[in-house]
């Protein structure tokens, strides 16, 4: 188990124990009633509710997850808050008809499941959006990581100025992909592997001819991919 979910699992049952002291331990309430049992069951709800969340948002193992989740969090705080004043207005007022307490913890109730169950798809889609925009920009960012550690390899002036114009190139084209793009982007890839072996080998022949060609397929590929964005 993660220590963030051991850490809020500890401050979740330290809150629940000061709720049930200081529900408990007040003087002049009368806990025989009906509405006070609903008001008391209502916020040990929002309290199993909010553990819940917690351990929901705290188990994620990327970072981006979690901070998609936290909205949730903030939900349940606010679930928890209301749930305290629903329950403080019950114990200050037991005239209050128990079906009127049922009715108002019902509706509260109702609203936050509406809101979780919105914060939940919300951040579903987010990720998988951001999943799908990760897979499409993998290949041209592996690129660009190569271009770039080329340069360290370069030792003649010629081969300083080729490697960084490929990286430069890479490094400002478009990183979307598209299935479409599949062949020129293959292509870019395969002439990348030979100027890199020619780089590392220090080839003094054909490497300016290849780094041109580079450039030029990799600024074929960015007139297609803007083109398919139309």
């Amino acid at each position: 188990m993660k220590k963030s979910v051991v850490f809020y699992s500890i401050a979740w049952v330290i809150v629940a124990a000061v709720i049930n002291v200081v529900t408990f331990v007040v003087p002049n309430v009368v806990r025989t009633i009906p509405s006070f049992w609903i008001g008391y069951g209502f916020v040990m709800a929002s309290l199993a509710v909010q553990l819940i969340i917690g351990i929901f948002i705290f188990s994620a193992d990327k970072k981006q997850v979690l901070f998609l989740r936290m909205p949730l969090h903030t939900i349940s705080y606010s679930l928890l808050c209301t749930s305290l004043v629903v329950d403080a207005v019950i114990m200050a007022v037991p005239v209050i008809p128990k079906w009127v307490a049922a009715i108002v913890c019902t509706i509260i109730a109702g609203f936050y499941a509406i809101a979780y169950l919105k914060g939940i798809a919300a951040g579903v889609y987010a990720n998988e959006v951001g999943q799908k925009v990760e897979k499409k920009t993998a290949l041209m960012y592996d690129l660009r990581a190569e271009a770039e550690g080329l340069i360290v390899y370069a030792k003649t002036e010629e081969e300083k100025q080729c490697t960084k114009r490929v990286s430069d190139t890479l490094k400002y084209s478009d990183p979307m992909s598209d299935e479409k793009l599949y062949y020129i982007e293959k292509e870019i890839s395969d002439a990348l592997i030979i100027f890199a072996d020619m780089i590392k080998n220090h080839a003094s022949a054909g490497i300016t001819e290849q780094a041109d060609k580079i450039i030029v397929l990799i600024q074929d590929r960015n007139v297609k991919c803007k083109a398919l964005k139309r």
